[in-house]
C-alpha cells in the first residue's frame, strides 16, 4: 500500500470517527436536555442538588467530545454568541466577589456552576447549526414537559407517593418550582407546531401542553402565573409589531385551537372536584378521615379559586401582597440592599445570601424602617406559624446580584438584559424569514418570562428553570439563526492548549462534583441514623461526609450536636462556629447563644440572639430567647432591663411563665425580696402545670420517649430549687 492510500485511509477512518462522534454527541445533548429536569434521586432530599451534580457530569461529557472532535478535525472554530461577553463580565464579578466572602468554597461552588452555564450557552449556540440538530434538542425539551406533568398530577391526587394532596413535589421539589419551569417552556412550544415536524410528534406535542398546563394551573402559584400572563400579552404586541410573524401561525390554525382546547381542560381538570383515587378502606380509619377531608377541603378550594383567581387576578396579587408575600419578600429584599450599601463595590460574595442574612438582617431591625418592617413580619408570624422567614435567597434576583455580586455584577446583568433587547429587535427587524422570524420571537418572549418571574423568585438558583433559559438562548443565539455570523480560529498551539484544558477541567469538576454527591449521600444516612437514636453509627458517616465534601456545611452542624450530646461543649460549638460560614440556620445560632451564655461569654450570646431575632423564629422559639435575653441582662448587671423583658414578654404571652423566673431572679439581683417572691411563687405555679401535663401524657402512651422522661426531672428540680429560694425568701421577708 502507497503511503498516499494509507492516508487516505486513516482520513476516512478519522472523517468516520468524527461522525459517529457527532452523532453520539447530538444524542447526548437531547438526552440530557430531556433528561435534566425530570432526574431525582430518592436518598436526597434537596431536589436540587442531584440536578447540579448532573449537570456538572453530562456538560463535562459534552464538552470532552467537542474538544476529541476539533482534535480529529485539525481544527477548531467556535461562534461567540452576542451574551458571551457580558456573560463573560459576569463571570469575573462572581470570581471578584470572592474578595469579602467569608466562604471561598462556597463562592468556587457557586462559580462553577455559572461557568458551566456560560459553557452550555456556548455549546449550544455552536453545536445547534442546522434545522435537523435545533429541533431535536428543542424537541427533547418539549417532551420533558409530559412526565414531568403527568408526576406531579399523580402525587397531587395521591396515586404515587410523594407529597400530600396540597405539596406537590414532583421530580423539581415544591409547587412554585414545577411552575417556574413549566412557565419558561410552554408558550416557546408553538416552536415545534410550525417546524418540519412529523404529525405523531405534534400529537405528543400536544399531550405534553395539555398536561403542562394542567400542572400548571395545579400548582396555584401566583408570581408564575403572573409571568405567564405577560409573556402572552409581550408575544401578541411582537406579532403585532412584526405582521410576518402572523403568516407561519396561519397555516397551523388547527393546532392552535386544538392547544387552546386543551389549555381550557386543563383549568376544567384543575377545578373540578376529584375522586379519591385510592380504597380507603385500606387505610387505618383516622387516617382515611384525615384524607378524605383534605381532598374535600382541595376540591372545595380549587372549585372556588382557581377559574375565578384567573379573571381576578390584579385584586388576588393586592391581597397576597398585604397578607404575606409581599411583606416577606419585601423584608427579604430590603435585607439584600443592606447588603449593598455595606459592599456596593464587589458583593458580599457569590452565594452568600444565605450565609449573611441573619447579620444584616440585625442591622435592618435597628433602623426606623426595620422597625416597621419588624412589626408586619412579627404579625405574619402569628398568622402563618410555619412560615419560613430565613430564606437562602432573596426572592428577587436582580436584588440578589446586587448584595452578592455588586455594582459589577449588576452591570453585567444589565449589559445582558441590554444586549438582548437590542439584538432581539435587530433581529426581528432584518430577519427574511417569517418562520425563523416567529421562531426568535417565540424564544425571545421565553427569556422574558424568566426575566419578569427573577423580580419576584428565584429561577436562576433553580438548575432545570436556570438551564432551561440557558438552552433556550443558546438556540437564540445559535448558528442556525446566525449562519453567517464570525467565528474564531484557534492556531494549532492554541487548539491543543485549549482541548487540554477543557479535558482537565472537565474530569477535574466531574470529580469533585462525585465526591460531593458521595458526600451528601452519606450526610443524609448520618441524618437518619441520628433520628433513629444511633449516635455512634451517624458520627461515623458526618465524618465520611467531612472528608469528602468541597465545603461541608449541614455535615458541621450535625456533628455539632452529636459531641452536644456527648457533652463535648467546647468541640460542639467549634463545629457549631465553623458551620456558620456556609449557611445560617436557626437552630445553631440558638446552640452557640446557649454554649456562650454556659462559657459566661455574655456579649458574645446576645449577639447570637440578636442575629437569631432578624430570622424571626417561631413563638416558642422566640419566646425562649427573650428569656435568655433576660437572663443576660441580669448577669451584666442589668437588673432593670432584666425585669423590663420579662414583662413586655409576659404582657404579650401570658402564658410563658417561664419568664417568672427571670423576674424572681432579677429583683432578687437588686434584693427586691418582695417582688421576687412573688415571681417566683408564679414561676412555681407555671412548672407545677407543665409537670401535671407531661404526667398525664405519660400515663396516656404505653411507650414514654426518654426525652420526656428527662424534660419532666428538669422542671421537677427546677421547681424544687425554686421552692428552696421562696423558703428563703419567706424567712427573709417575716423578719
Amino acid at each position: 500500500m502507497s503511503k498516499s492510500e494509507a492516508g487516505n485511509n486513516l482520513k476516512k477512518r478519522s472523517q468516520g470517527m468524527i461522525a459517529l462522534l457527532e452523532m453520539l454527541q447530538k444524542w447526548l445533548t437531547a438526552f440530557f436536555i430531556f433528561t435534566l429536569p425530570i432526574i431525582f434521586y430518592v436518598l436526597n432530599t434537596d431536589m436540587s442538588y442531584p440536578k447540579v451534580i448532573y449537570s456538572f457530569g453530562m456538560i463535562s461529557l459534552l464538552l470532552f467530545l467537542w474538544g476529541i472532535q476539533s482534535w480529529l478535525k485539525g481544527e477548531f472554530r467556535v461562534h461567540l454568541p452576542i451574551l458571551f461577553w457580558p456573560s463573560l463580565l459576569l463571570v469575573v464579578a462572581a470570581a471578584v466577589s470572592a474578595i469579602n466572602a467569608t466562604s471561598l468554597g462556597t463562592v468556587l461552588q457557586s462559580l462553577a456552576v455559572l461557568v458551566y452555564f456560560v459553557l452550555f450557552y456556548l455549546y449550544v449556540a455552536n453545536t445547534a447549526k442546522d434545522t435537523r440538530t435545533f429541533y431535536f434538542y428543542f424537541g427533547a425539551a418539549m417532551l420533558a414537559m409530559f412526565p414531568i406533568a403527568v408526576y406531579v398530577l399523580l402525587q397531587k391526587y395521591a396515586i404515587v407517593k410523594g407529597g400530600s394532596i396540597n405539596t406537590l413535589i414532583g421530580t423539581l421539589g415544591n409547587p412554585v418550582a414545577v411552575a417556574q419551569y413549566l412557565d419558561s417552556i410552554l408558550i416557546v412550544g408553538i416552536l415545534l407546531f410550525i417546524g418540519r415536524v412529523s404529525g405523531w410528534m405534534k400529537v405528543l406535542l400536544l399531550a405534553a401542553f395539555g398536561a403542562g398546563f394542567g400542572t400548571f394551573f395545579a400548582t396555584n402559584t401566583t408570581g408564575p402565573l403572573l409571568s405567564l400572563l405577560i409573556a402572552f400579552v409581550v408575544f401578541g404586541i411582537g406579532l403585532m409589531l412584526f405582521r410576518k410573524t402572523l403568516k407561519p401561525l396561519a397555516g397551523i390554525k388547527g393546532w392552535l385551537l386544538a392547544t387552546v382546547v386543551l389549555i381550557v381542560a386543563g383549568l376544567v381538570f384543575v377545578a373540578q372536584p376529584r375522586w379519591l383515587p385510592i380504597r380507603l378502606g385500606e387505610l387505618p380509619e383516622s387516617q382515611a378521615v384525615a384524607l378524605y377531608d383534605e381532598v374535600e377541603a382541595l376540591n372545595q378550594m380549587n372549585a372556588a379559586t382557581v377559574i375565578p383567581s384567573i379573571y381576578k387576578q390584579i385584586d388576588y396579587l393586592i391581597e397576597l401582597w398585604q397578607e404575606n408575600s409581599g411583606d416577606l419578600r419585601g423584608y427579604y429584599w430590603l435585607v439584600g440592599l443592606e447588603m449593598f450599601k455595606d459592599q456596593p463595590l464587589f458583593g458580599i460574595g457569590l452565594g452568600h445570601y444565605k450565609v449573611k442574612y441573619a447579620d444584616y438582617g440585625a442591622k435592618l431591625i435597628q433602623t426606623p424602617l426595620g422597625q416597621q418592617v419588624n412589626q408586619r413580619l412579627m404579625e405574619l408570624r402569628e398568622r402563618h406559624p410555619n412560615i419560613n422567614l430565613s430564606p437562602a435567597q432573596a426572592h428577587n434576583e436582580y436584588v440578589q446580584v446586587m448584595a452578592e455580586m455588586g455594582i459589577l455584577g449588576i452591570t453585567a446583568v444589565v449589559l445582558i438584559l441590554g444586549m438582548l433587547l437590542w439584538s432581539g429587535l435587530k433581529t426581528l427587524r432584518t430577519e427574511s424569514s417569517p418562520y425563523k422570524q416567529l421562531m426568535f420571537l417565540l424564544l425571545y418572549v421565553s427569556a422574558f418570562t424568566f426575566s419578569v418571574d427573577g423580580l419576584f423568585n428565584f429561577p436562576a438558583h433553580l438548575p432545570a428553570s436556570s438551564m432551561n433559559l440557558v438552552f433556550l438562548l443558546g438556540l437564540a443565539h445559535s448558528r442556525y439563526f446566525f449562519p453567517q455570523s464570525k467565528t474564531i480560529a484557534l492556531r494549532q498551539w492554541g487548539r491543543h492548549l485549549l482541548v487540554a484544558v477543557v479535558m482537565v477541567m472537565s474530569v477535574s469538576i466531574s470529580v469533585l462534583a462525585y465526591r460531593d454527591w458521595q458526600a451528601n449521600l452519606k450526610m443524609e444516612r448520618g441524618t437518619a441514623y441520628l433520628s433513629s437514636g444511633l449516635s455512634i453509627q451517624a458520627k461515623e458517616q458526618f465524618e465520611e461526609s467531612l472528608k469528602l465534601d468541597f465545603e461541608p456545611s449541614a455535615a458541621l452542624y450535625y456533628m455539632g450536636l452529636i459531641h452536644l450530646e456527648e457533652n463535648d461543649l467546647s468541640v460542639a460549638k467549634d463545629y457549631f462556629e465553623r458551620s456558620l460560614r456556609t449557611r445560617v440556620f436557626e437552630d445553631t445560632l440558638w446552640k452557640l447563644a446557649s454554649l456562650e451564655f454556659q462559657d459566661q461569654n455574655y456579649t458574645e450570646s446576645r449577639e447570637y440572639l440578636r442575629r437569631l431575632r432578624a430570622m424571626f423564629p417561631n413563638e416558642d422559639v422566640f419566646l425562649e430567647v427573650r428569656y435568655l435575653e433576660a437572663l443576660i441582662e441580669i448577669r451584666l448587671g442589668n437588673a432593670a432591663e432584666a425585669i423590663q423583658i420579662s414583662q413586655d414578654t409576659l404582657k404579650e404571652h401570658p402564658d410563658f411563665g417561664q419568664m417568672y423566673i427571670a423576674m424572681g431572679e432579677a429583683a432578687l439581683s437588686i434584693q427586691d425580696y418582695q417582688n421576687a417572691h412573688d415571681s417566683y411563687r408564679e414561676a412555681v405555679a407555671y412548672l407545677n402545670s407543665l409537670i401535671d401535663d407531661i404526667l398525664i401524657y405519660m400515663n396516656e402512651e404505653e411507650t414514654v420517649p426518654e426525652a420526656a422522661v428527662q424534660q419532666l426531672r428538669q422542671w421537677q428540680f427546677q421547681r424544687d430549687e425554686i421552692v428552696k429560694l421562696l423558703e428563703q425568701l419567706s424567712q427573709v421577708l417575716d423578719e
